[in-house]
């Protein structure tokens, strides 16, 4: 990913050009596209978003990748599971196959609470983008991979 950094902090994110495309299967995205954006300090900040660590990877020639099969032996890439994302109609939905949900709420319909420390925006950040790319990263959750998320189509 390479960002322009807007002027004007509450701009928009807009695609200003593909790096490589991407592979679907079906709905399935087997294969995530490499893009070029433009938008405000406000949606995407242009340090953390070009070098923040990508989660659910096992290798980036240009970044640090984290992903569960890392420091497990020869043949841990292949025994861990892989991450499934669907691009339907409606929604997207993230690692599908995750136990919990991402954000969950305290019960009685009130508060919600993102996974772990993170709020409920950087949570959506993180598991929407594999990355981060406005939060300062701070922590690393093994746990975080067990999670599952869904949210609406907006174009």
């Amino acid at each position: 990913m390479t960002v322009e950094q807007a002027d004007d902090p509450q701009e928009p994110i807009a695609l200003t050009g593909t790096l490589w495309t991407g592979f679907m299967l079906g709905k399935l995205m087997f294969c995530r596209a490499g893009v070029s954006v433009r938008g405000g300090r406000a949606h995407i900040v242009k340090e953390i978003a070009e070098t923040s660590r990508i989660y659910w990877t096992f290798l980036r020639n240009n970044r640090q990748a984290v992903d569960l099969s890392h420091g497990w032996g020869h043949n841990s890439q292949w025994s861990t599971d892989f991450r499934r994302d669907y691009a339907a109609e409606d929604a997207y939905h993230y690692n599908v196959d995750g136990e919990h949900p991402l954000i969950e709420t305290d019960g009685a319909g009130g508060s919600e609470r993102g996974w772990g420390e993170l709020s409920v925006d950087s949570s959506i950040e993180l598991m929407s983008n594999r990355c981060f790319v406005r939060t300062t990263e701070h922590l690393y959750d093994e746990a975080l991979y067990s999670a599952f998320y869904s949210e609406p189509r907006t174009s």
